[in-house]
């Protein structure tokens, strides 16, 4: 690992248990003129949420020189484009969700891509809701991002109601928006439509990572600062900021932290870091106290720990060591008779970033240029596959798991969407006059499907582009024809397959049956139609009987020409 500049400007210090208000500090009290820093005053920073370099080392960010009024001229906003297999190559066997795919069923891949980012992505989240999505961008706004078209909509006004530039976000509970913390020290929340308010601040501290608390009104911030001796909670509620010490732990950096499930005081922190040139996670079991880690678990042959997520039932923790292409199971169920060990290793995968679905049946694992997807109860790496991008350095999620967006540092918009969408068609065959009713059913989609089939169905048939329902009553015959049926939805997730129906002829009327009580003779001889039995035998006999009587006559009149008797 490449030494780091210890060299850091002058923050405000603060006893353990004390409250700091940004109305402590006039010149930055909320709701007043902002006035920024100058450059020449700003060293580097140590930004743990900076992506790793080539060599795995997150690296010194110097803070861009920005304009006190504007943000840096965005891109053009580009359309929604579904991406082509030149532009993403993957070879993958798995479905989101974790379980592996069966040779023959759909794969998760790259589904679309999002472009109008400023900078390269290096965070990002979603509103609870999962219709916005929040990022990072490098520049001194927060982008927005409609994740129903994966359009970027915008991004938050100029100047935006902090100093400094954006470094990471969390969600904010009740489908609110996002939180955001800034390099300056500023703790903001940003709404959907690109407004925001001023939280708190800490001028003069680097905020590097935060996480917020579900159910409650706090929020944990990481200090960029190297050799940190505390981090922060913030109630939101109050506006106040209260430092937490690392008691006895000495991190010489630390990465991102995570919080579990409690009440909005009483939730666990776990924070990811690096001592003495190895891994660490530290576990606060009281932080709201505002007491040091409980527990400090050494990650076995790491160089250093970067991110880490908490499966959504509060008992494993993943963690990231970039350096060493690792991945740490931990279990961290305070129950479990294995509470503080390493379960399983992920080993030989590009591990920047984790993301646990949902349901927690996958652990999705992000760097370079590859994301792979993890069976959390095992640590086997199900599959891996290749993106268009080089430093994958964001994650998130939708709230069903349907949905994965993946952004890259170094590529400005690079974003892109990955879904295992799929539509099936029922066994089905038509016949002439007959009523038809068949239904086709998309899974893997999180929005409005819209249904559609080439060439055009069998005359006499219907296909409801909303519901997937086939019906009508075919007029034609027609030969077996293969139909592409294609599901799609407005984020440019889309799946095909075929489908083939065959018209038969109606089958041949068949003859009316007899009246009861009359008998097939009567019937037929009514008709004028062939007769059986006693009628047909008396109607031999008189026609026998005429032709005898016709033969006679003539032999008469024959005989009487010739002159005989």
């Amino acid at each position: 690992m490449r030494p780091l500049s210890t060299s850091r400007s002058t923050t405000t210090s603060l006893p353990p248990g004390t409250l700091y208000s940004p109305c402590m500090t006039p010149a930055y009290e909320v709701g007043t003129a902002l006035r920024r820093t100058p450059e020449s005053l700003r060293p580097p920073i140590y930004a743990p949420h900076a992506p790793p370099d080539d060599d795995g080392v997150p690296p010194l960010s110097v803070r861009p020189a920005l304009s006190p009024v504007t943000h840096p001229t965005r891109r053009a906003v580009a359309p929604l484009a579904v991406v082509s297999a030149a532009l993403f190559s993957m070879g993958v066997a798995a479905t989101l969700g974790g379980a592996p795919a069966a040779a023959s069923s759909s794969a998760v891949h790259v589904v679309a891509s999002v472009s109008g980012a400023a900078g390269g992505v290096t965070a990002m989240t979603l509103s609870t809701s999962g219709g916005v999505a929040f990022v990072v961008d490098g520049s001194d706004a927060v982008g927005l991002i409609d994740t129903a078209t994966n359009a970027m909509t915008g991004a938050t006004s100029s100047p935006p109601a902090w100093l400094g530039v954006p470094t990471d976000l969390a969600t904010a509970p009740n489908d609110t928006g996002a939180y955001v913390v800034t390099d300056d020290g500023w703790v903001s929340l940003v709404h959907g439509d690109g407004s925001v308010d001023a939280v708190s601040a800490l001028p003069g501290t680097g905020f590097g990572a935060l996480a917020a608390v579900a159910n409650g009104p706090s929020i944990v911030v990481v200090p960029s600062a190297v050799s940190p001796s505390v981090i922060y909670r913030v109630n939101v509620g109050a506006g106040t900021i209260s430092p937490i010490p690392l008691g006895t732990a000495t991190p010489s950096t630390l990465g991102r932290v995570a919080v579990g499930a409690g009440n909005g005081n009483d939730n666990p922190i776990l924070l990811a870091g690096t001592a003495g040139a190895v891994g660490v996670l530290y576990l606060f079991d009281g932080p709201f106290a505002l007491t040091g880690p409980t527990t400090a678990i050494t990650l076995p042959s790491s160089s250093g720990a970067y991110d880490v997520a908490l499966s959504p039932d509060g008992a494993q923790a993943a963690v990231t060591s970039p350096i060493d292409g690792l991945v740490f199971l931990v279990d961290v169920d305070p129950t479990s008779p294995g509470f503080g060990s390493v379960s399983a290793t992920v080993s030989a995968v590009p591990a920047t970033r984790v993301a646990y679905s949902p349901d927690g049946s996958a652990l999705y694992v992000v760097g370079a240029n590859t994301v792979t997807v993890v069976d959390p109860v095992t640590g086997t790496a199900e599959t891996s596959f290749a993106i268009d991008e080089t430093s994958a350095a964001a994650i998130a999620v939708s709230p069903s798991g349907a949905r994965v967006w993946v952004a890259d540092a170094h590529v400005p918009g690079g974003i892109a969407m990955l879904a295992d969408p799929a539509v099936t068609a029922p066994a089905a065959n038509a016949t002439v006059g007959a009523m038809f009713s068949a239904m086709l059913t998309a899974s893997g989609f999180d929005l409005p499907v819209t249904y559609a089939a080439t060439p055009a169905l069998p005359a006499g048939l219907t296909l409801d582009p909303a519901t997937g329902s086939v019906s009508g009553t075919p007029s034609l015959e027609s030969p077996a024809t293969a139909y592409t049926i294609t599901a799609s939805s407005s984020d440019g997730a889309a799946a095909t397959t075929t489908w083939t129906i065959a018209v038969g002829a109606a089958p041949a009327a068949a003859a009316p049956a007899p009246a009861n009580g009359e008998s097939d003779s009567h019937r037929l001889a009514d008709s004028g139609g062939a007769v059986n039995g006693p009628v047909l035998g008396v109607g031999v006999m008189l026609l026998a009987g005429g032709g005898v009587l016709l033969t006679r006559r003539r032999l008469v009149r024959h005989t009487r020409r010739d002159g005989g008797a």
